[in-house]
């Protein structure tokens, strides 16, 4: 009964025309606006969990990839919900009026093979051939479907996703950045799964990193000291330590250690333009078979990407003094050995182009199509001389899923890549030799 007179007055408190509307509005718009938020705070209620009530709410964006989505973190006393779609005008702890947020749509008109579809060196030739013929009829039926599509999008939608993250399922929660800015937390629980939201400022990120400190957190990293300060910075340095004393005793992975590195570093899988990083380990991807013991198997991890191709990293510091010598002016751009990254969200893509929801994900980025064929992942070994020898433009590092995830190698949607201007069909990644086929290896 109390929970229930609790969520009332809550309720009250939302709601509440008159703390809200100008008195001199007309009748209708007032009640107009009253039923809409009243509808709003219904429907958020409604996602909540028997006995949860909310004591404070932030507007924040919940980052998945590339998509970030408008979203409410609702704070209540045993856990906290983001609850995406919604927001809430400015106004003191739960005064503002919550509405509703327009979910965007997005299509896209792409081309699958069959699900018999192989790929041989004899038929490469003549599916270029037909490939340079059908791209105009491709191009007109692309239009014509765009066309409806964008007839039949006129409907307003909505999308309302709800998290809850109990304070004792809290496994740990980072600071992260966000478009450059120290303002978004990442929460991961005891299932591992992360969760990462910007909020509107860096104060009320350092205000809800405080809060959850503060709370009773038994199966985290924090331990059970509930209503002692912790001093986040002092202790992620006393983690970091254990951490590299757990690797150096051989009582934790390279793959383990790295992943804590990259969180380390701020990197998220739930943030493309800032996703965890792996080297090129192996550098053979030419002979038949491949001897782990034999050191040249090796890539030199003891020189960045740009350093391993002598003529290359040549240019490069052939670059940096001539750009150096004639840098006179603090204005401008200092001088750099890379014009590239080695790490960035087209990158990410690029590897990831085939597995779902990052080839959606490509497409975005692309305009709504997949890049030139010449220019996706379709070669291990070509990818491997352009990054270490070949490209100026390109020094990039690998991805985790090259460690574990074999999927992300073959074509299992069927999408239509295209054909190089060597006809090449681009559909499967081509594997080295040593691996036999088999992408698991």
């Amino acid at each position: 009964p109390n929970d229930v007179k609790k969520d009332a007055k809550e309720k009250d408190k939302v709601i509440d025309p008159g703390q809200e509307q100008d008195q001199t509005n007309e009748g209708t718009l007032a009640e107009d606006n009253e039923h809409e938020n009243a509808s709003s705070y219904e429907l958020i209620t409604g996602l909540l969990q028997a006995g949860d009530w909310p004591e404070e709410s932030y507007n924040v964006r919940r980052c998945t990839g590339l998509e970030v989505r408008k979203a409410l973190l609702l704070w209540c006393p045993g856990a906290f919900y983001v609850i995406d779609g919604f927001e809430q005008t400015e106004g003191e702890g739960l005064e503002g009026r919550i509405t509703r947020v327009e979910k965007e749509e997005s299509y896209y008109n792409v081309n699958l093979r069959p699900k018999d579809f192989k790929v041989s060196e004899e038929e490469a030739e003549s599916v270029a051939d037909s490939s340079i013929a059908d791209e105009a009829s491709k191009g007109d039926r692309s239009k014509g479907n765009k066309k409806k599509l964008s007839e039949s999008s006129n409907e307003v939608t909505y999308q309302h996703r709800s998290q809850r993250i109990a304070f004792t399922d809290l496994h740990s929660v980072f600071r992260r950045r966000y478009q450059l800015q120290q303002c978004a937390l990442e929460f991961y629980d005891i299932y591992n799964h992360g969760t990462l939201v910007a909020f509107s400022s860096q104060a009320e990120t350092e205000e809800v990193l405080a809060k959850v400190l503060s709370k009773p957190l038994p199966n985290s990293i924090f331990g059970t000291s509930y209503g002692t300060s912790i001093n986040y910075k002092k202790f992620m340095a006393s983690w970091k330590t254990k951490i590299i004393s757990q690797w150096v005793n051989g009582k934790m992975s390279n793959f383990e250690f790295l992943m804590h590195l990259n969180s380390f570093a701020g990197r998220s899988y739930n943030d493309l333009t800032q996703y965890p990083v792996f080297p090129w380990v192996i550098a053979d991807y030419d002979s038949e078979e491949i001897d782990l013991n034999d050191p040249k198997t090796y890539r030199d991890l003891s020189k960045p990407m740009g350093a391993l191709g002598p003529e290359r990293a040549q240019q490069f510091r052939d670059r940096y003094e001539a750009l150096e010598a004639n840098y006179f002016n603090e204005d401008e751009p200092p001088p750099f050995h890379y014009g590239t990254h080695y790490s960035c969200a087209a990158y990410v893509l690029y590897y990831l182009m085939r597995l779902e929801p990052f080839s959606r994900l490509a497409l975005t980025l692309q305009g709504g199509r997949f890049d030139v064929a010449d220019r996706l992942f379709h070669n291990i070994a070509s990818s491997w001389k352009s990054a270490s020898h070949d490209n100026l433009q390109d020094v990039r590092e690998l991805i985790p899923e090259f460690f574990y995830l074999p999927d992300f190698l073959t074509n299992t949607n069927g999408f239509d890549f295209g054909t190089t201007q060597k006809g090449k069909t681009v559909h499967d990644v081509t594997l080295p030799k040593w691996a036999k086929g088999d992408p698991s290896r």
